[in-house]
This record gives structure tokens, sequence and C-alpha cells, in this order.
């Protein structure tokens, strides 16, 4: 998907950069990436959006923007998917100096619903 991709915000305030689109290969997806190095010390956040493929809008809807922590690691399942998605980066700088953040995200692992009782 993405590896070793640098995002620099320079100064105070945000640098927001989306992804291209990509279809879904099921309904759900586990995602996951990872911050290989930060300088300074940035916010990075990370929403997951998604669309059907007649649907015109540039942003689409959000997907989840809940990243559960392990390590450099974030990890995030994502249940009912549209037929495309991609990624909201932003990037928040906490000081008045340069920040940036080098991050991958690996490739998602998908899955289809489980249905009926154990």
């Amino acid at each position: 998907m993405q590896l070793g991709e640098v995002l620099i915000c320079p100064g105070s305030g945000n640098t927001i950069i989306y992804t291209q689109w990509f279809r879904r290969l099921a309904d759900n997806a586990r995602f996951a990436y990872e911050i290989i190095q930060s300088i300074g010390s940035p916010t990075f956040t990370v929403d997951v959006r998604h669309k059907d493929s007649e649907n015109t809008s540039p942003d689409g809807a959000s997907a989840g923007s809940s990243w559960t922590s392990s390590g450099n690691f974030r990890l995030q399942t994502v249940s009912g998917l549209k037929e495309l998605f991609r990624f909201k980066l932003t990037l928040a700088a906490s000081g008045g100096s340069t920040e940036a953040i080098i991050y991958r995200f690996l490739e998602p692992t998908w899955f289809d619903q489980a249905e009926g009782t154990a």
C-alpha cells in the first residue's frame, strides 16, 4: 500500500492528505499502519473514508478512525465497507517548528462477516 512515506507539517497547524481510492476485496477489513519515525511530537490521525463507485463526492463518508495501539503499530477493524475506500491522513504539529512522521501501511486483511451462532 504505502511504504516509508514522509508527511511534514511546517510550524503550527495541520497537514491533511488523502490517499488514492482502492477497491475493497470483502465487506470487512483489518487495517494496520506503523509509525516508523517521528520528528518532534506531532499528532498523526488516520480516518478510513469509503463510498460506492457511483458516488462522485471526492471525500466519501467516514468508516472509522478508532485505532488501537500495539507498539509502533496501529490497528483497526472496519465492517460494512462500501465499494471504494481511502485514508485521510492528518498531521498536527504541536510546537512552532517543523515536525514530521515516517509511516507505512500494511496490506489489509479482508474477511466476510461470519453468520450463525456457535
